[in-house]
C-alpha cells in the first residue's frame, strides 16, 4: 500500500480548542507585546478622546468628582502613550482646569491646568459646550509657561549649627487617613503636631515623590515649604506646597533630585510676615529619606562620616523590608499543580497510528488541555531549579462514512479492522527548568518570571478522524468501489487512506523551550502563577507556543526579621512604612491632576 496526501481542516474543531487557543496566545501577548507604536497610540488617543466625551456629560451633570476621575484616567493613558505633546492631552487639561474652577473653586489648580494646555497648544480655545464668561476669565489668566521655581528661601535667624542630621524624637502617633475613593485621603480629624506631614523611609530613586503636609486648623498660613537637600548637595532647596481642594499641602519632588543616597527634609509654615507659624523638623535636625531599590543592600563604606545614624537607619530600613516580603525565600521547596493548553504547528508526514497515512502540514491545537505538576528549589532569592511533568489528553473521536448510492442512509464507522491496538490518548514529558525571577512590585511580592527548559518525551497534535458522506466528496478517492451482480457499485473506505480515528502527529522526544511569566506571592507559602512558554521539539519536528496557570505551595527557606503587628505576613506587600508623623495616602507618587 503507498502513502497518499490527505488535505486535513480544522473547521470542525470544537468550541473548547479554539478557547484553548486563545488561551495560550493571550498569555504569550501579556509576557512579550508585540504591537507597533503607531497602532498602540491610535488606540490610546481613542480612549483619551471616549474619557473627555464621558467627563463632559458628568460635568453637565455637575458629576465634577466623575469628570475629574475620567480626565486623570486620560492624562494617564497618555503619558503612558507617549501622547504627552498630544492636541487631545491639551484638550483634556483644559477640561480638567474647568473642573477644578467650576466644581471646586480651585483657581491654583485650575490655572495650572489651563497652563499645561496652553504649552501644548498655544492657540487652544474653550471648549464652547462649558464656556461661560466666568470660566474664561479664569482661563485667560492662565500663561502657557509656568513661573520660574521661587529662590531658595534664607534661613530662620538662628545660632549657626552644623546641617548633621540628628535622631528625631518619637512623633505623636496620627490617626488613621480614610479616602473617599478620589484618590486623595481625607485630612485627619485630630491633629497630634501644629504641621504634620507624610514622609517615607525608603523611596526608589529616579522617580517623583509626592509628599502631603496638613496644617492645625486654626492656623493661618500664607505659604508652606518643603525645604530638601538631595545627597552630595551642600544647600537646601525651597519648595512651595500648594493646597489641595481637601486641605492638604502637596508638594512633588522631581524625579531628577531623587538620587541614590539619604535625601534630608524639613517643613515650615509662614505668615503674611514670614514668622514661622508652624514647622515639622528643622535645618539641624531633618527627616532622612533613604533612596534606594528595595533588596539592594548598601556597602558599610557608602555611609557619610559625618553621618553617624546612617548605619543604623539602614538595618532599620533593611528589616523592615525583609519582614513585608511575602515571598519564598533562597532554601525553600515548592510543589505546584497547574494546567494549560497549547497551540502549534507539525510539518507534513505520516500519522502515529496508522502510519501509513501520510497528512498535509496542520496548524492546530495540542489535546484538549495539559496537566503541569512541577516540583522546585530556590537556589537564591532571585533563582531556582524545577522538574516538570507534562500530561497531555487527547480526545478521542470515531471516522464514520456513508455509502454514496444510498443517499439518507446512515453513516456508518470506519473500523479499522487492519490496525492492532487503539491511538493513544495521552502524550507524556519531562522538563528540567532554570527560572529566573525579577521585581515588579516595590513590596518585592510580584515578580517577572523567565526560564530555559530542556527536556524529554513527546507533545502532540490531534488529527481529526476521516467523515466521507459521497463520491462527491474531494476525498472520494478515499473509497474502494465494487461492482455488485446487479451492476450497482458499493463504496467502502481503503484501509490505506481512511483514518478511522483521532491520530497524532508527535514532536519529540527531545524537547527544547522557553517560558516568561508572572508570579504573585500571597504569603510565603503559597503563590499564583501565569505562565507562556514556547516548545520546539527534534527529531519529529514541530513548533508550539502555550499557556499555564498554577498554584504552589511552599516550605522552608531563610526568614527574615519577624513581621511587626503592623505588617503582619498576608497583610500585603506594603513593605516599610513612615517614620515620621503621619502614615502615607495611597497615592505616594504624584497628584492625580499630574
Amino acid at each position: 500500500m503507498g502513502t497518499k496526501e490527505l488535505g486535513w481542516s480544522t473547521a470542525r474543531f470544537s468550541a473548547v480548542r479554539f478557547l484553548a487557543l486563545a488561551l495560550s496566545v493571550s498569555t504569550v501577548a501579556l509576557a512579550l507585546p508585540a504591537r507597533t507604536a503607531h497602532a498602540d497610540q491610535k488606540k490610546s488617543r481613542d480612549k483619551i478622546v471616549e474619557f473627555n466625551k464621558q467627563a463632559l456629560l458628568s460635568y453637565e451633570a455637575k458629576d465634577f468628582e466623575t469628570a475629574k476621575s475620567l480626565l486623570t484616567k486620560a492624562l494617564k493613558e497618555a503619558k503612558q502613550a507617549g501622547l504627552e505633546d498630544d492636541k487631545m492631552t491639551a484638550r483634556t487639561y483644559l477640561h480638567l482646569g474647568a473642573v477644578y474652577w467650576v466644581g471646586f473653586q480651585d483657581q491654583a489648580v485650575a490655572l495650572q491646568n489651563f497652563a499645561l494646555a496652553k504649552k501644548i497648544r498655544p492657540d487652544i480655545q474653550l471648549t464652547p459646550s462649558i464656556e461661560t464668561a466666568d470660566l474664561k476669565s479664569v482661563f485667560d489668566l492662565a500663561v502657557a509657561e509656568p513661573e520660574p521655581a521661587p529662590e531658595p528661601a534664607p534661613a530662620p535667624a538662628k545660632p549657626a549649627t552644623s546641617a548633621r542630621p540628628q535622631p528625631r524624637a518619637a512623633a505623636p502617633a496620627a490617626p488613621q487617613l480614610i479616602s473617599d475613593g478620589s484618590g486623595e485621603p481625607d485630612l485627619p480629624g485630630t491633629m497630634s503636631a501644629p504641621l504634620m506631614c507624610t514622609v517615607p523611609s525608603m523611596v526608589p530613586p529616579e522617580k517623583e515623590l509626592s509628599i502631603r503636609c496638613a496644617l492645625r486648623p486654626g492656623l493661618s498660613a500664607k505659604v508652606v515649604q518643603l525645604h530638601h537637600r538631595s545627597p552630595g548637595v551642600e544647600a537646601y532647596q525651597v519648595l512651595a506646597m500648594r493646597k489641595t481642594a481637601k486641605g492638604w499641602y502637596l508638594a512633588t519632588l522631581p524625579g531628577h533630585v531623587m538620587k541614590a543616597g539619604n535625601l534630608q527634609v524639613y517643613f515650615d509654615a509662614r505668615d503674611a510676615g514670614d514668622n514661622e507659624i508652624a514647622s515639622n523638623g528643622q535645618i539641624d535636625s531633618p527627616s532622612v529619606i533613604e533612596i534606594r531599590k528595595k533588596g539592594v543592600a548598601k556597602a558599610e563604606s557608602e555611609c557619610p562620616p559625618d553621618d553617624p545614624m546612617c548605619g543604623i537607619r539602614r538595618k532599620k530600613v533593611a528589616d523592615e523590608y525583609e519582614a513585608g516580603l511575602h515571598r519564598r525565600r533562597e532554601g525553600a521547596i515548592w510543589f505546584g499543580m497547574g494546567g494549560g493548553a497549547g497551540w502549534g504547528f507539525s510539518p507534513a508526514g505520516n500519522l502515529e497510528w496508522e502510519s501509513q497515512i501520510k497528512v498535509s502540514a496542520i496548524t492546530t491545537t495540542t489535546g484538549m488541555f495539559h496537566l503541569l505538576p512541577e516540583f522546585g528549589w530556590m537556589y537564591s532569592d532571585t533563582f531556582a531549579l524545577a522538574v516538570q511533568a507534562r500530561i497531555e489528553f487527547i480526545q478521542q473521536q470515531q471516522g464514520t462514512w456513508q455509502d454514496p448510492n444510498a443517499p439518507g442512509s446512515a453513516s456508518q464507522l470506519i473500523i479499522a479492522d487492519w490496525m492492532r491496538g487503539e491511538p493513544t490518548n495521552k502524550a507524556f514529558a519531562m522538563f528540567g527548568r532554570a527560572i529566573w525571577y525579577t521585581d515588579l512590585s516595590e513590596s518585592g511580592n510580584f515578580q517577572f518570571s523567565y526560564s530555559g527548559d530542556l527536556g524529554g518525551g513527546f507533545i502532540r497534535f490531534p488529527v481529526l478522524p476521516s467523515n466521507i458522506t459521497n463520491k462527491n466528496d474531494p476525498r472520494h478517492d478515499d473509497l474502494s468501489a465494487v461492482i455488485n451482480s446487479d451492476g450497482s457499485t458499493t463504496y467502502s473506505p481503503k484501509p490505506s487512506a481512511a483514518i478511522a480515528k483521532t491520530d497524532t502527529r508527535p514532536v519529540g522526544p527531545f524537547l527544547l523551550g522557553a517560558s516568561v511569566g508572572l508570579i504573585y506571592h500571597l504569603s510565603r507559602h503559597f503563590a499564583l502563577s501565569l505562565e507562556g512558554r514556547a516548545l520546539t521539539g527534534l527529531p519529529a519536528f514541530g513548533v508550539l507556543v502555550e499557556g499555564g496557570f498554577s498554584a504552589q505551595l511552599a516550605f522552608g527557606g531563610t526568614k527574615g526579621p519577624a513581621p511587626t503587628d503592623e505588617e503582619g505576613e498576608g497583610e500585603g506587600g506594603g513593605g516599610p512604612g513612615p517614620v515620621n508623623d503621619a502614615p502615607p495616602p495611597p497615592d505616594s507618587s504624584s497628584e492625580e491632576e499630574e
